[in-house]
């Protein structure tokens, strides 16, 4: 079988990649994890030039160093998954600091495609990007698009083909930084990395890789076969020696320097293709953010709209949830009808097993009204760009106890004030590119105030603190992060301090105003991934608790009495029916249908308005059903 031709999307955080992702997949998509890793996987298919091909969305990186999870999974997937094409996704808007990210991954010598997204913002900031030169200076395809409004989406598609179909006669011809000094040692490296294996490193990139001391390149490098085990030693040799010779002449860390040079790079290229049509004044999303990032009215701004988000999401969507129980019953009791009848005494294991998982299951999907809203406000603050000012605002605080500002997304899932699931929560923390930070918020994320966790709360305040329920329930929901952020400072210094630690790189985008779509996808998106996964995990559960409450059944001795007792009950029923005008009516052949039959009948009405189809006499018993009702009342 042929092997499906794949294309990576790769951009930073913030580019509109999503979208971009989105308008050329549609809802043929679905998210799993790298193998080994918790970073979080979207492969989508669509059509290129008549041929179904998979398309990977990377995750958004700033660059392809080792520091972050991300940033290596990224960059495995582009050497060593081998993709036909790279859709390299930047921000039209802010075409400079994009490139930056451009430029490493033409070093990386494979076949791109520039989608040059948001034009409209960059439009309405009167920034002009002559398209057509930067296709001349990169050497590769440059596309304009608008993601959320799948505009460029056919040439951009027209462009994959193209580049699909290049052959090794007219390869692409990408751009080449100039390091200057620093040019002759990456000749030199690369020269003497001719003897290894380097089938998915192009050379130069190597070379640099090596110069700027990369954790990854040095160890391809050292974990080379045996036989050239002298060989690469003495490469890292030379290569240190190569980096204390650059700093000796020039006075110049290479990190730096590389950085640097890739910058410049970056301004020249925009200073022949950028025009900006007037050097704006404050922008919009400035102004707001004077406020919005203030170190005293945005803690304010943030705690009214964690107000917000709590009134909306858990207030209206416990109303509602309430309102929708109904209908879970009634599915559950619906359910219920292909199970065997019960007995007298005891249910066929088969009915009190599905009775228990459906139960389980309807309890936690009772939920989603819940989460139907807390996704798709969370979705409003992520498109409109207040996400990355929450993170910012709490960073200073979280990184105090081992967190991280990205935290704040996984921890206000989990319930950090009064509502929430643990389940989204925990699955949140994978956007966290600190290792460290990332283990240390799955573990205190369970500490906060799930939903399940109220019904507890308000028993208790209403027991013992009725007279001040709000003042209770505020103290409870406090006091459980302050509980939580000690916790989480001890495992970050403990059992935790072994793993990597990234730095904070949070990009400030503009303000947005969400799309009705984008919103509504990504909450069905991820309401979708939840109800996978508790489902799952909900019915594997209760299947074992079912086993551990049921397993091992009673003695034979205890069973025997329990027999005594039911024989005893239903002589004693049937002795008093017998002196009534039911005695007709009731035998020992009927006596569960009677039993079952007032809960029976309301049951079948809620969900098929037939009330005597649960009986095994209906005709029988609906003559009598007022007489006995009024019976068993």
């Amino acid at each position: 079988m042929n092997k499906v031709s794949t294309i990576a999307l790769a951009g930073q955080p913030n580019c509109g990649k999503s979208t971009v992702f989105n308008m050329l997949t549609g809802a043929r998509q679905h998210v799993a994890n790298y193998p080994g890793v918790t970073v979080e996987k979207k492969v989508g298919i669509l059509s290129v030039g008549g041929t179904s091909v998979e398309l990977v969305d990377l995750p958004g990186t700033y660059s392809f160093t080792s520091y972050s999870l991300e940033e290596r999974v990224a960059r495995d997937v582009i050497l060593h998954d081998d993709p036909q094409v790279l859709i390299d996704v930047a921000d039209c808007s802010n075409l400079q600091r994009h490139l930056y990210l451009t430029l490493q991954l033409l070093e990386m010598e494979k076949p791109t495609v520039l989608a040059l997204n948001m034009v409209d913002v960059a439009e309405r900031r009167h920034i002009s990007v002559d398209s057509s030169k930067l296709e001349q200076q990169l050497g590769i395809r440059v596309i304009r698009t608008i993601g959320k409004k799948s505009f460029g989406r056919k040439e951009l598609l027209d462009a994959l083909a193209e580049s699909m179909t290049a052959t090794d006669e007219n390869p692409q011809r990408n751009y080449t930084i100039d390091y200057g000094e620093l040019e002759s040692y990456i000749t030199k490296v690369a020269e003497e990395l001719l003897p290894l294996s380097t089938k998915n490193y192009p050379l130069r990139w190597l070379a640099i890789k090596l110069l700027e001391n990369d954790a990854e390149a040095l160890a391809f490098v050292s974990k080379t076969n045996q036989n050239l085990l002298a060989t690469s030693t003495a490469i890292l040799a030379s290569v240190e020696e190569y980096r204390e010779e650059f700093m000796r002449v020039t006075g110049q860390d290479i990190e730096r320097f590389i950085a640097k040079k890739r910058h410049e790079a970056c301004a020249s290229i925009c200073k022949e293709c950028v025009t900006a049509r007037s050097q704006a004044a404050e922008t919009f999303s400035d102004k707001l953010d004077r406020y919005i990032c203030h170190k005293v009215f945005g803690p304010i701004i943030l705690f009214a709209i964690l107000f917000c988000l709590y009134q909306v999401s858990i207030v209206l969507g416990n109303d509602l949830a309430q309102r929708v129980w109904p209908m879970w019953a009634a599915l559950g009791d619906f359910l219920m009808q292909i199970f065997p009848q019960p007995n007298f005494l005891v249910d066929p294991v088969s009915r009190s097993l599905g009775s228990w998982t459906i139960q389980s299951v309807t309890a936690i999907l009772n939920y989603l009204p819940i989460f139907f809203l807390l996704f798709s406000l969370i979705a409003i603050l992520e498109d409109s760009g207040y996400m990355p000012r929450m993170a910012f605002l709490l960073d200073r605080l979280f990184r105090k106890f081992g967190m991280h500002g990205q935290s704040t997304l996984p921890l206000i899932l989990g319930g950090v004030y009064v509502g929430g699931c643990a389940i989204p929560g925990v699955l949140a923390t994978k956007a966290i590119p600190d290792e460290r930070a990332r283990l240390t918020t799955l573990m205190v994320v369970p500490m906060m105030n799930c939903l399940a966790k109220v019904p507890l709360y308000l028993i208790l305040i209403s027991a013992y603190f009725s007279d001040h329920s709000g003042i209770a329930m505020f103290f409870i929901a406090t006091v459980t992060l302050f509980m939580a952020l000690p916790v989480a400072k001890a495992l970050s210094l403990t059992v935790l301090s072994k793993y990597e630690s990234a730095p904070f790189i949070m990009e400030m985008p503009a303000y947005h105003l969400p799309t009705v779509s984008g919103v509504l996808h990504r909450a069905l998106e991820r309401m979708w991934l939840f109800v996978k996964k508790i489902v799952t995990v909900v019915i594997a559960v209760a299947v074992i608790v079912f086993v551990l409450i049921n397993f091992p059944t009673l003695s034979t001795e205890v069973q025997n009495g329990f027999e005594q007792k039911e024989t005893a009950a239903v002589t004693k029923f049937l002795d008093v029916t017998s002196a009534t005008t039911l005695h007709n009516a009731v035998d020992e052949q009927n006596l569960m249908d009677l039993i079952l039959f007032a809960d029976g009948y309301k049951k079948a009405k809620t969900w098929s308005k037939r009330p005597c189809n649960i009986t095994r006499n209906p005709t029988k018993i609906c003559r009598k059903k007022s007489a006995i009702l009024q019976y068993c009342c």
